[in-house]
């Protein structure tokens, strides 16, 4: 902030000017437009203007001429408002701790992600079966993977071991988190071979392949950098919440449809396709309709989302010949033709499911799955941080009586 600006709250018609590099006549018409407030000063015939109004226009000024400060200092997407060292997008491609995403899609466990994320070792799963909470598997006609995760999490919320904030503490609760999600969505405990592996047996004894499958698909979904619910994580974390308490905010942002329930607003879209004459008829009256074509495009990737990118040589390679398969092309072919859109990550989820003959839902099961972990990550980057996350609003709403209606 301009030292002067530091000292005062109000400041002169001569000190606006300069410190703006205007004109008084264009000072006038600043406030006339509302850009500048001002008030009479006391003892005086003259005006004051507010300071904050003039360290606004010149912020706007600043970030014009050097973008990544605009960037820096907006909340409107991607914004680097936090440090961290978990995730870092560039280039169109993803890293973990400076690791390629796409080189990491090699090893072939989704436990060895979570122990690079996480700083620890790889989980023994066997040693968390007693502590969590026996529950029954969810109903698959439930709609709300969220939900039930939610529920099943607020009885792990009352073992007074999820206080422990140290970071081995952190990671007891993250494990007993998974352990017991994976429990809610497919009846069992993970198994040593590990979670994808479980999730298969659960939800596809007879074929193995999968477990290859899900186990990419958790990988692209673990960490993604500061999305709304990474960020809900943190800043209950910078409340002092423990870290189930955290998770759960996280999940009430991912719960949301232009997040994690992203999901039911693809299925929508597919749906609308299978049951139109034809892929292209349906695609062309959302057009018309200016509505959007969900699953497709993301803002911080305009040449393709990786992940997608990275899980669909895998799925067509394993389910690329049968009639889910052709109806998904048609879809991805004709929205690229339109929009020249690519699929994101929550076509691929979809994709998935639909190419295994799953609930839809299952999808976001995958994605809660795999985002606990970048969740859990984030934890224990901000438990050391001690400090809470409280941003400042900007009032825009009536002024108080003495400056709303002080004359120019």
């Amino acid at each position: 902030m301009n030292s002067v600006l530091k000292e005062k709250t109000h400041l002169s018609s001569r000190e606006v000017t300069e410190l703006l590099g205007i004109t008084p006549a264009t000072l006038y018409a600043y406030v006339s437009r509302g850009l500048i407030r001002s008030e009479g000063e006391p003892n005086s015939r003259g005006k004051r203007y507010l300071a904050e109004d003039i360290q606004r226009l010149l912020e706007k000024k600043s970030l014009r001429q050097a973008p990544e400060q605009a960037v820096a200092r907006s909340l409107d997407w991607g914004l680097p408002v936090l440090d961290t060292a978990l995730c870092l997008i560039q280039n169109g491609q993803i890293y973990y701790r400076g690791q390629a995403l796409s080189e990491l899609m090699a090893n072939p466990s989704f436990e060895a992600v979570l122990a690079l994320l996480w700083q620890t070792e790889l989980p023994d799963w066997s040693q968390l079966e007693s502590d969590v909470p026996a529950l029954e598997k969810h109903s698959e006609k439930q709609r709300e993977p969220v939900l039930c995760a939610q529920r099943a999490l607020l009885n792990l919320a009352e073992d007074p071991r999820c206080w422990d904030l140290r970071p081995e503490g952190v990671v007891r609760s993250g494990l007993a988190m998974l352990a017991l999600l994976t429990r809610v969505f497919c009846g069992h405990h993970p198994q040593s071979e590990g979670l994808a592996h479980t999730l298969q047996a659960a939800w596809a004894a007879d074929q193995p392949e999968v477990a290859a499958v899900l186990n990419q698909a958790l990988m692209l979904s673990a960490e993604h950098e500061l999305n709304i619910s990474s960020f809900s994580v943190r800043c209950a974390a910078s409340a002092g919440s423990q870290p189930v308490q955290a998770v759960l905010a996280g999940l009430a942002s991912f719960s949301g449809s232009r997040h994690g329930g992203q999901w039911a607003r693809v299925e929508a879209l597919l749906r609308e396709c299978e049951q139109a004459d034809s892929v292209a008829d349906a695609l062309h009256s959302r057009l018309r309709r200016a509505e959007s074509f969900d699953g497709f495009g993301h803002r911080l990737y305009p040449q393709g989302d990786p992940r997608w990118q990275a899980l669909a040589p895998v799925l067509w390679r394993i389910k690329g010949g049968g009639k889910q398969a052709e109806f998904l092309n048609a879809v991805i072919d004709e929205v690229q033709r339109l929009t020249q859109q690519a699929p994101n990550l929550d076509f691929a989820l979809l994709a998935l499911c639909r190419l295994w003959g799953w609930p839809p839902q299952r999808a976001q099961e995958v994605f809660v799955l795999g985002r606990v972990v970048g969740w859990v990550a984030h934890l224990l980057e901000e438990y050391p941080l001690a400090r809470l996350i409280r941003p400042r609003a900007r009032y825009i709403g009536p002024l108080p009586e003495s400056v709303e209606h002080a004359d120019f």
